[in-house]
C-alpha cells in the first residue's frame, strides 16, 4: 500500500504478509517490519490508510484471527470502543480478506474460504 504520510515507520510503502508481518520499505535496501504478529499466527490479507479528524490509521485485515487489526501512527492499537472491533452480523465461517476506504467509510471483503464473499461496510467516527 502506498504511504502519503510520514506516519508508520515514514516509509513510502507498507507491506502486509500472510506471515503476520507488517513491514514499510523507504525506498532503499529491504523493507523493515515495523510490527510482528507471526506468534500470534495471524495472516494479513489487506491493507488500507484512514484519516479522521483523530489522525491516520492503518488498518490490516488478519484472516486467521477473523478481526481487522487497528494501528495508530506509532504501530499501537488504538482504543476501540467496546474494547474489540467486531461484525455480530457476519456469517459464521466468513474471515477478513481485504479492506478499502472511502472517505471515512471502510469496505471488509469477507472470504469463506470456499469461493463465497461478503462485503460489509462501515462508518469510522
Amino acid at each position: 500500500m502506498a504511504n502519503n504520510t510520514t506516519d508508520f515507520g515514514g516509509g513510502f510503502f507498507i507491506f502486509d504478509t500472510e506471515d503476520g508481518i507488517l513491514a514499510s520499505w523507504n525506498g532503499a535496501g529491504n523493507a523493515a517490519t515495523v510490527v510482528d504478529s507471526s506468534t500470534m499466527s495471524a495472516v494479513y490479507k489487506g491493507l488500507a490508510l484512514l484519516n479522521n479528524a483523530s489522525g491516520n490509521f492503518l488498518l490490516a485485515a488478519n484472516f486467521t484471527a477473523v478481526r481487522l487489526r487497528s494501528t495508530t501512527t506509532t504501530l499501537i492499537p488504538p482504543p476501540l470502543s467496546g474494547g474489540t472491533f467486531t461484525d455480530p452480523g457476519l456469517p459464521a465461517g466468513y474471515a477478513p480478506h481485504g479492506v478499502h476506504v472511502i472517505t471515512t467509510w471502510f469496505l471488509l471483503l469477507c472470504d469463506a474460504g470456499w469461493g463465497e464473499n461478503t462485503i460489509r461496510s462501515w462508518a469510522w467516527d
